[in-house]
């Protein structure tokens, strides 16, 4: 699978019809658009679906910087890993222009206008390859961990690394020189700081994957 050939199905997501038995028109958009693009995966031949799943992977980790972070933590008032896998798989459901202009320039993040629930919901994405190969568990967590192993032993998941480096500063005055359009539109006029640390680090990086399961 070529890259446009993603994109296109990206795209096809977005203006498809109801994704089909089940269908409840209270679901957020992403939910709808992840379902509808399940679905047009699972038609797929077998290393067409690996494919589009490393395409995904490659594609995720294109934003996977600490620019994006803090551009998102400031849209969305704080970012954690699980929190940014959330969004930037929202972003990429956005589409190829949108996704391309926001990893050149993060500050362009402005531009698009969030919903929390709508950004929560785009984080199956990056497990339409489990859904397609293990579609119904059995209800046992213990069988679920060990089916998830297995298919993320074999492919690998999507966004599961943090970014290399140092995590940039979140001094406002700094933050408003770096995302001035991000800074005047989600940060309230005369604050002195943002309301808590738009990137939150933890101690320990724990790669153990049955706690990792839904986490990048």
């Amino acid at each position: 699978m070529r890259e446009h050939q993603f994109w296109r199905l990206i795209r096809q997501s977005q203006r498809g019809t109801n994704p089909g038995p089940g269908f409840l028109t209270t679901m957020t958009k992403s939910r709808q658009q992840v379902i509808r693009l399940r679905h047009s995966v699972e038609a797929l031949p077998f290393f067409e679906i690996v494919q589009f799943h490393h395409m995904l992977q490659r594609i995720h980790q294109r934003a996977n910087s600490w620019e994006m972070w803090t551009a998102f933590g400031i849209a969305l008032g704080s970012m954690s890993e699980e929190n940014f896998r959330e969004a930037v798989s929202w972003l990429i459901l956005q589409g190829r222009r949108r996704f391309t202009r926001a990893v050149a320039l993060p500050d362009l993040l402005a531009e698009l206008e969030f919903d929390e629930d709508e950004v929560i919901d785009a984080e199956p994405l990056g497990g339409i390859i489990y859904d397609i190969f293990v579609p119904l568990g059995n209800g046992d967590d213990v069988d679920d961990t060990i089916a998830a192993e297995a298919i993320y032993d074999a492919f690998g998941f999507v966004g599961s690394a943090r970014p290399e480096g140092e995590k940039l500063s979140e001094d406002l005055p700094s933050l408003r020189a770096r995302y001035p359009k991000l800074v005047a539109k989600h940060v309230a006029p005369g604050a002195e700081s943002l309301p808590e640390p738009a990137v939150l680090v933890p101690k320990h990086w724990c790669p153990d994957l049955a706690d990792q399961i839904g986490a990048p």
